[in-house]
């Protein structure tokens, strides 16, 4: 089974990005700026959870218009991904300044991440009824605690595994093999895990790490401001009250995140992309454009 070779994703990762940031942010920018606007409609049509219009017709309404809302989201993201992945793989060449398609390929990846979302999910619930069951099987002994802890953390570990096994390779398995196959990442990346999760805390650590002082610099006093004690065991008062002080640098926090996506797409679709040729080690498979 080959191996990933750590170093070498990571430079490339870096790489590319740095060395395509005008292209990536021309293939970048359009769908960003649209899913932006997608983001502020529910703002805009007064609905979410201050709105004073609670009835079950408004509710299904503003549930049935969020899925829309996921749904091209995810539509989005997939353009965002074929083009950048097919650039990173070299089966694009050239510059970009602006960029929107819908194909078979951006199609086949919207079906292929909502396949990702949808396995995820199914596995995040069998996790939480595992936890379940041990917690009411268990009783309220000491050791049933304990056992029921070790449960918790052992599935959790899994999760994370599995999760991480699924997800690093199915954009470029994707793009590149021209099919949806969550199976196909899976076997390339067997033997792979921990390298596989050096590779991504290199790429995504930092990014993170941006971010979050980039939200602390944004909201100011407000990340810390203390939660009235009125609130404090209400979870739905409580997350008005978080919601409130979000919209209040609304504009702020989605200026940085527009700036960094290009560097986040950049970092880790480049990544996949120099790790999946790497295991494939086969051009043949890699379709030409």
């Amino acid at each position: 089974m080959n191996k990933i070779p750590v170093g070498k994703t990571i430079t490339y990762a870096y790489s590319f990005t740095f060395g395509h940031l005008g292209t990536i942010i021309g293939l970048v920018w359009l769908p960003l700026v649209i899913m932006t606007v997608l983001g502020f409609l529910p703002r805009l049509a007064g609905s979410g959870l201050d709105s004073a219009d609670q009835s079950p017709l408004a509710v299904g309404s503003q549930a049935i218009g969020g899925v829309a809302v996921i749904a091209l989201t995810f539509l989005l993201y997939a353009i965002i991904c074929v083009a950048v992945t097919r650039q990173a793989l070299g089966l694009r060449q050239g510059v970009a300044s602006v960029h929107f398609a819908l194909g078979m390929g951006e199609f086949r990846m919207f079906g292929a991440l909502l396949l990702m979302f949808g396995v995820t999910v199914a596995f995040l619930i069998t996790y939480l009824f595992v936890i379940a069951i041990a917690d009411s099987v268990g009783g309220n002994s000491a050791a049933a605690a304990i056992a029921a802890s070790v449960i918790a953390m052992l599935g959790a570990l899994a999760l994370i595994y599995a999760v991480i096994r699924l997800v690093f390779l199915v954009v470029p398995v994707t793009v590149a093999e021209e099919q949806i196959n969550l199976v196909r990442g899976w076997s390339l990346t067997q033997s792979n895990f921990w390298r596989i999760l050096a590779v991504m805390l290199a790429v995504g650590l930092p990014i993170f790490l941006v971010y979050a002082i980039g939200n602390l610099v944004i909201m100011g006093s407000d990340t810390a401001a203390n939660v009235p004690a009125a609130i404090a065991n209400n979870f739905t008062e409580l997350l008005k009250y978080e919601m409130r002080i979000v919209d209040r640098h609304l504009p702020g926090l989605l200026f940085l995140e527009l700036i960094l996506a290009p560097f986040s797409f950049g970092l880790n679709l480049g990544a996949a992309a120099f790790a999946y040729r790497a295991l494939v080690q086969d051009t043949a498979v890699v379709r030409a454009a």
